[in-house]
């Protein structure tokens, strides 16, 4: 028997999912059960079923039990064609912890003022006197997608999205030559293909040369919708408050006449991410996701699989 399912959606995020993305209160527990048996009888497709997780993939898809099919699908093939990145992830894992506390890529409290959640990334924070010592540049991703499924569970950021925040300041050909082209070719591809996420904007901020070269490459391999989103900040920070919440941003990114409402230093920021990755319930979570219970095996995926049922049922008064 499925788990009984209470929505944790606020009245704001509850209208926009009406709205945006075909949410029928009335008929989210059918379009999660019929999503449900077609994944249980998927014997090549080993996912979890509960509400939650099959509405990040509902929802992101706008309620199309066709497409959000192939979303659970793309997902765990992802995952499994990416072990390395995915396999037996624990977020009170040494490595892991020892590179979340440099504040590399830090998930901030609360949401803006559009209901989003923003994650500030900031290459220029990483010591590299600690590659290889205290993590990998495995690591690196993996505490980085362990984010993104802590992410994922939060209802009211499935249906308003996400923002990204790219600081970077610091960013060095050395930290092209330490993780290769390769690498960020094959993590941009599980951003954007692999997690059921609403990305709702990329701001990158404090641009140079290393970086801007690098970029000319990595944009073609990006989706022209994702590609639309994002915004090139100056040197300045002053644009930057024209587009994001000021209340949402680390001290050490608002200005010293500021007087309004302040999430902390970016070090007490990031040790409340950190705290919440390691309650019990969510780390029980990201560990179960990332173990050998669930994933595919293309072996036994039929070759004529075509879905029945494959588009939202509509109400037509």
């Amino acid at each position: 028997m499925a788990e009984e399912y209470v929505c944790t959606l606020d009245d704001a995020s509850l209208k926009k999912a009406m709205k945006e993305l075909n949410e029928d209160p009335k008929e989210r527990d059918s379009a999660v059960q019929t999503l449900r048996e077609w994944l249980q009888q998927q014997k090549w497709l080993r996912t979890p079923t509960d509400s939650c997780f099959l509405l990040a993939f509902l929802r992101t898809r706008k309620f199309s039990q066709l497409a959000a099919r192939t979303s659970v699908e793309k997902y765990w093939t992802i995952r499994s064609e990416n072990k390395d990145w995915f396999d037996d992830i624990d977020p009170a894992d040494p490595k892991i912890q020892a590179f979340l506390k440099l504040g590399v890529f830090v998930l901030l409290p609360g949401r803006d003022k559009n209901g989003q959640k923003m994650m500030i990334e900031r290459p220029g924070a990483l010591d590299f006197s600690l590659l290889n010592k205290k993590f990998t540049v495995n690591d690196v991703f993996r505490a980085s997608f362990c984010m993104m499924d802590y992410c994922m569970m939060d209802e009211n950021v499935q249906v308003n999205g996400m923002v990204i925040f790219s600081d970077m300041t610091g960013f060095t050909a050395k930290h092209e030559t330490v993780f290769g082209l390769d690498k960020m070719k094959r993590s941009l591809n599980v951003w954007q293909n692999g997690y059921p996420a609403r990305f709702k904007g990329f701001h990158i901020y404090n641009v140079g040369p290393v970086f801007e070269a690098l970029w000319g490459v990595l944009k073609v391999f990006m989706k022209e919708k994702l590609r639309k989103r994002i915004v090139m900040h100056s040197r300045s920070l002053v644009s930057v408050y024209k587009d994001l919440d000021m209340a949402m941003l680390p001290d050490e990114y608002l200005p010293d006449d500021y007087q309004g409402p302040t999430i902390g230093s970016m070090d007490t920021v990031c040790d409340k991410m950190i705290n919440e990755l390691i309650q019990p319930e969510m780390q029980a979570r990201i560990k179960a996701l990332s173990s050998c219970q669930y994933g595919v095996d293309l072996s036994l995926k039929p070759k004529d699989d075509a879905p029945a049922e494959s588009f939202r049922k509509l109400n037509v008064d």
